[in-house]
């Protein structure tokens, strides 16, 4: 099998490839071929990681009927996206095929590349690693973001350790509070490359620093919303709660040249 080169990779794979170089780690490009395989080996820091690049597009529907009507219509939760649990799984086998074993950080890359609505599709990213819904209060009118409110991709797949998610003018970095390698991956390279930006995402930095609520899946079923309701009110001590599920609603409109 030919080897690659970084000039072969598809734009959101250079991305990352630049963005592990500068870190000063070895990315080593796995060729394109037949058998699932991720796109990056990645060595150079204890065990060394394994890394498989996603980008998330915009729909073959908003294309054709922005080229061919000069308008296209969206809509799109803000909090939780299939695609994303769907892209995760592919990953999991691609991880799996280059490092049967689990000798190393298994690592997922979200690149958003939508023209549409780009931040709020790099919201539902995230929202989807951590299973978010939206909380209203009606007592407060207050609006609370709550993790583990359904079985995000962390908690679906725990082999995965972290996520790295961009939209072209933004990165972040969400780590897998559930995976059973996190802690040894708190003290890696790349998590300490991303702590120089700012705190990465996680579970205890989004209670402490952004008030978010968390559910305890083992204390309540969540697929009834009332039994999750009355867990949450006694939990944070409020009495009119209510799930949003919001979604965003778009319309983009070709300029005549």
């Amino acid at each position: 099998m030919k080897k690659m080169d970084k000039s072969q990779l598809y734009l959101e794979e250079q991305k990352a490839f630049n963005i592990l170089s500068d870190a000063g780690l070895e990315v080593n490009i796995v060729p394109r071929g037949k058998d699932n395989s991720p796109d990056f080996i990645v060595d150079g820091d204890d065990g060394g990681y394994v890394v498989e690049v996603k980008a998330r597009r915009d729909s073959k529907k908003w294309k054709n009927n922005l080229n061919e009507k000069g308008e296209a219509f969206e809509s799109r939760s803000l909090s939780f996206g299939r695609w994303a649990c769907d892209v995760s799984r592919d990953a999991l086998k691609q991880l799996k095929a280059a490092d049967p074993n689990h000798e190393r950080w298994w690592v997922l890359w979200f690149s958003i590349e939508c023209k549409a609505a780009t931040e709020s599709m790099f919201q539902q990213a995230i929202g989807t690693l951590f299973g978010v819904r939206q909380v209203l209060d009606f007592s407060a009118g207050k609006v609370w973001n709550c993790l583990y409110a359904k079985p995000g991709v962390f908690e679906r797949f725990r082999e995965i350790v972290a996520v790295v998610a961009t939209d072209g003018n933004g990165i972040t970095l969400c780590v897998n509070e559930l995976a059973n390698d996190h802690k040894t991956f708190s003290h890696s390279i790349l998590h300490e490359t991303f702590e120089r930006l700012g705190p990465p995402n996680s579970v205890a930095e989004l209670i402490k620093n952004r008030s978010y609520f968390l559910v305890d899946p083992k204390m309540v079923d969540r697929k009834d919303d009332a039994a999750l309701r009355n867990y949450l009110g006694q939990k944070y001590n409020l009495t009119k709660l209510n799930f949003l599920d919001m979604e965003e609603h778009t319309a983009s409109v070709l300029l005549p040249k």
